[in-house]
């Protein structure tokens, strides 16, 4: 499943401290660049989940240390202009490891109608690179990090392959979004 979000901040500097945060509240280092400008960053790991079905309690998925089914995800972030744009995808471990790949390269393809300033991205880039490095106590418990949001404004997922286009406009900002998925 793929999930794509926007959430309007006052200004550019509150959608990247919004990144900050959470990028500070990964398990792990994210990956920081620019991506049409702006700065943003992407993630993989593993994470538990609740399950909803039977049939999934009963499939062998690995299991975190309190016993809760993990399944394979992927975040990109992004700070454009006054928009934190996010880009989430969960699949279950059996799934191909391509398609983790798939949505990253998805992730790297969003475009503006108004590109970034990449001079001052890369300042933004570095500072974000310089504060999770000095942050104490990085991370969040493995049971916080749990509970990560389920908001969606485009969730696809199907048995055939499908082809989204997805506008949103914030102020001046206009950005558009492929998502391909497949099964």
């Amino acid at each position: 499943m793929i999930n794509i979000t926007t959430e309007a901040r006052r200004d550019h500097a509150q959608a990247v401290q919004q990144l900050r945060e959470m990028a500070g509240g990964l398990p792990s280092p994210p990956k920081f660049l620019k991506i049409d400008g702006w700065p943003a960053y992407q993630t993989r790991g593993m994470v538990p989940v609740r399950t909803r079905r039977e049939a999934e309690e009963k499939e062998t998925l690995p299991r975190d240390s309190h016993g809760r089914p993990l399944v394979r995800w992927q975040t990109t972030a992004i700070a454009a202009a006054n928009l934190l744009v996010r880009i989430e995808a969960t699949f279950s471990p059996k799934a191909d490891p391509k398609l983790t790949d798939q949505v990253e390269a998805i992730g790297r393809l969003v475009r503006t109608a108004e590109a970034g300033d990449p001079v001052a991205s890369e300042r933004e880039l570095l500072k974000l690179r310089n504060d999770l490095r000095t942050m104490s106590g990085r991370g969040l418990p493995e049971t916080q990090r749990a509970q990560m949001p389920a908001r969606s404004t485009v969730a696809r997922q199907g048995a055939a392959s499908a082809l989204r286009v997805e506008e949103q406009a914030s102020s001046k900002l206009r950005f558009r979004v492929m998502v391909i998925t497949s099964s």
